[in-house]
This record gives structure tokens, C-alpha cells and sequence, in this order.
């Protein structure tokens, strides 16, 4: 008996180190998600970051996105759940409002255990988005006029908004680089009394209210008398992100 007693009191450390471990809620929560990143690309937004090491392949880790105004404190509304996927498309959700002040966070789940949110500092799309160039943009000759050329493209945002869009349109003759701007509010201008069998280029750039869009790729193009013209082809821009 005095055995048996002493092998219980050596088991004794053992067991209360397990019970502790098992009571310990802080040792139970998987690592929490990391670079936790609000991409905004013309008001379309998009919250990523990085997957988290699976312990359990039985069990995959999913997560759960939620968002809070900050006019309402404490109060958490729910977007992505049980995704496996490590985004989460903010766009496609109505209620956030392009001029809404919210914050999001993000955690990561498996079978009982989850981690810590990480959450995103305050975001507000229309102050935090960035602008891209105009799309689509064309140069070519004008059929009733000679010596013009017709410029064309879209908008880049595609997302309703107040905004007040003004373009800037530069164009030059490509022997000299000279440029001369003119400011509009449509997406179509004709350029005239230009100089024939001369290459001309145009670049245009996007002001909506207090953001300045990234300006478009050069293309250049010559007008002749017959209204015939050579054309070139606009390239993407690169996005910006706004993180933790």
C-alpha cells in the first residue's frame, strides 16, 4: 500500500500540470491570422491575409470576417463565416456603404478552439481607396474633320458614387514632349488643328473630389488628311493596400 501511495504522489505533478494545461484557455487558441490587409482598388475592397498552420488535418482551419461601424462601439456584425478561403470579398456585402467609417477583424477556427481576432485600423472606403487609370483609352483619327485626332475611355469606377469626376487630359507632339492639359468632365474629346503626319500622344489622369487617380499609359497616334490614324493599346496599373 505504501507503494502504490508513493506512486501516486510521484504522479501527482503530472496531473496537475495536464489539468492545468487543460483549463488554460490561452493555451488553447490556435495563433491568431497575420497580415490582415484591406485592398481597395476603386472602391471595390477585399480583406486578406495570411492562412495559419494546421495542426489538425482531420479538422481545416476556417475563418470568420465580421465588421463594426465606429459610430457603434462593441457592436460586431457578421460577413464571411466558416470560409476556408484567406480573403473576404467586403464589395458584395450592401450595407457597408462606400462612406462608412468601419473597423473589421478577422479569426481563425478549428473543431473548438479558435484565436484572437485581429482587427484592421479604421477604414473608410471612399478616403482610402485608390483611384486607377481610366479604362479602355483610344486615340484615332476624326472621320469629318482633318488634322484631329478623337480621344475616348471610360471611368474607371464602376461602384455608384457622388463624387464629382474631372479629367485631365494631356497630350503633346512626341518629337518635342511639349504638353498642353485641358480639364473635362466627359469621357470623350476632340483634339484639332494639330500639326499632320505628326505623332501625337495622351495620357490622361482622374480627379474625383479629393483623390487624384493614377494616370493612364501613354498612347500616341498620327492624323492625316484622309482621317486615318496608327493606334497603341493602354496597360493596368498596380493597386494599393491598406493594412495592420
Amino acid at each position: 500500500m505504501k507503494g502504490c501511495r508513493s506512486v501516486v504522489r510521484a504522479l501527482c505533478p503530472l496531473i496537475a500540470l495536464l489539468y492545468g494545461l487543460r483549463a488554460d484557455p490561452s493555451l488553447q487558441l490556435l495563433p491568431a491570422p497575420e497580415n490582415v490587409t484591406i485592398y481597395s482598388y476603386n472602391l471595390q475592397q477585399d480583406l486578406r491575409w495570411e492562412p495559419i498552420k494546421e495542426s489538425d488535418p482531420l479538422h481545416p482551419v476556417t475563418y470568420t470576417v465580421q465588421y463594426e461601424l465606429t459610430s457603434e462601439k462593441n457592436s460586431y456584425h457578421n460577413l464571411c463565416l466558416n470560409i476556408i478561403e484567406t480573403h473576404c470579398n467586403i464589395s458584395k456585402f450592401t450595407e457597408i456603404k462606400i462612406y462608412f467609417k468601419i473597423v473589421l477583424r478577422v479569426r481563425a477556427e478549428q473543431g473548438n478552439l479558435t484565436s484572437k481576432w485581429t482587427l484592421t485600423p479604421t477604414f473608410q472606403a471612399t478616403r482610402n481607396t485608390t483611384i486607377g487609370p481610366v479604362k479602355s483609352l483610344s486615340l484615332s483619327a476624326y472621320p469629318e474633320e482633318h488634322y484631329s485626332l478623337y480621344v475616348r475611355f471610360q471611368n474607371p469606377l464602376l461602384v455608384e458614387n457622388k463624387w464629382k469626376m474631372l479629367y485631365q487630359l494631356n497630350y503633346w507632339k512626341k518629337i518635342t514632349g511639349v504638353k498642353t492639359t485641358v480639364n473635362i468632365t466627359q469621357t470623350s474629346e476632340r483634339l484639332k488643328g494639330l500639326d499632320p503626319w505628326t505623332e501625337y500622344c495622351v495620357d490622361v489622369t482622374v480627379f474625383a473630389d479629393h483623390k487624384v487617380g493614377e494616370t493612364s499609359e501613354a498612347i500616341c497616334a498620327m492624323p492625316t488628311a484622309s482621317g486615318t490614324s496608327f493606334e497603341v493599346t493602354t496597360c493596368p496599373m498596380p493597386c494599393s493596400c491598406f493594412s495592420t
